[in-house]
């Protein structure tokens, strides 16, 4: 698909999911962002009311994508000058493992504002169809499917908060855990 094509998006969001002790799948970081909200998503379809208007659900996910924009700008600037840093030869107290926890953050915001667009475009897509109007199980999934996908971009912000504030510490604090 060539520049239209988000796959590299996906694959490197997915890349940030591997332990880096181990190399295997991190359960913690699956179980958090892809099985609880699966399991928040079922619980809402079987016993959760119908969503009538999404409206605010489509205006929260839009400004925080927006927000995130603004979040991989700069980190993209950052890792830019870390590097040129590297490269001059610098001193930097900076290291390798510091260089991949930056870029998995930038991946996973990557992940969050497609994520979140896709989610606004799945409302909004739906709201004009009529979707949020059927009743019954059709109506029950797509609320379901909605919750699973707002529960999921609520977990990758969630991680997204927690690598912003271990690179806080590394590069701001110069604080690094044994």
């Amino acid at each position: 698909m060539g520049m239209s094509s988000v796959s590299g998006i996906a694959k490197a969001y997915f890349s940030t999911l591997i332990n880096q002790r181990t190399g295997g799948v991190n359960a913690g970081a699956v179980i958090a962002q892809f099985l609880m909200p699966a399991i928040i998503g079922a619980a809402w379809a079987l016993v959760g009311p119908s969503i009538s208007t999404p409206g605010n659900a489509i205006v929260g996910i839009s400004i925080v994508s927006a927000l995130l924009c603004a979040m991989a700008t700069m980190l993209f600037q950052i890792r830019i000058d870390l590097r040129i840093r590297a490269k001059e030869g610098k001193e930097s107290f900076v290291t390798e493992m510091d260089l991949k926890l930056i870029d998995q953050l930038f991946f996973a915001v990557l992940w969050a504002i497609l994520f979140g667009l896709l989610i606004v475009l799945a409302m909004v897509a739906s709201e004009w169809f009529g979707v949020f109007q059927l009743v019954g199980l059709p109506a029950k999934i797509a609320a379901g499917f909605i919750v699973f996908s707002i529960g999921h971009f609520v977990f990758v912000i969630g991680t997204i908060l927690k690598r912003m504030n271990r690179v806080y510490e590394i590069a701001a604090q110069n604080k690094r855990k044994g």
